[in-house]
C-alpha cells in the first residue's frame, strides 16, 4: 500500500438545480504516494498510524489475517504474525494504552 500527503481540503460547493440546492464536491487528482510499504501478499484492508514516543509506526491488516507494523523510518516491517484465521481477514487494527501493543 502506498502513503501520501493529501494536496488539499474537498470544499463542498452549492450549485442551484432548478428549485433544489445540492452539494457537489470538487473532483481531485488522488496525490502521489511519497513511497510505497511493500510486503502483504494479499490485499490489505485495515491501516493504523501508531506513535510509540518520538516514532510513528503504521500497522496494517490484510485479507489473509496477517498483520505487520511498520517501521517509518526504514520503511520496513518491525514485526509481523498471523492474528486471525477468520474468512474475514483483518477488518480493524487498533493500539491499546500506549502503542505498546495492537
Amino acid at each position: 500500500f502506498a502513503l501520501a500527503r493529501p494536496r488539499r481540503r474537498i470544499a463542498p460547493t452549492r450549485v442551484a438545480d432548478g428549485e433544489s440546492m445540492s452539494v457537489h464536491a470538487a473532483a481531485l487528482k488522488p496525490p502521489d504516494p511519497e513511497y510505497a510499504l511493500r510486503g502483504h501478499l494479499d490485499p490489505v484492508t485495515a491501516v493504523r498510524f501508531v506513535p510509540r514516543g518520538d516514532e510513528l509506526f503504521v500497522a496494517s491488516g490484510d485479507t489473509a489475517g496477517r498483520v505487520k507494523l511498520w517501521d517509518l523510518s526504514s520503511r520496513r516491517p518491525r514485526a509481523a504474525w498471523d492474528a486471525s484465521d477468520s474468512d474475514l481477514g483483518v477488518l480493524e487494527v487498533h493500539a491499546h494504552g500506549d502503542g505498546e501493543s495492537l
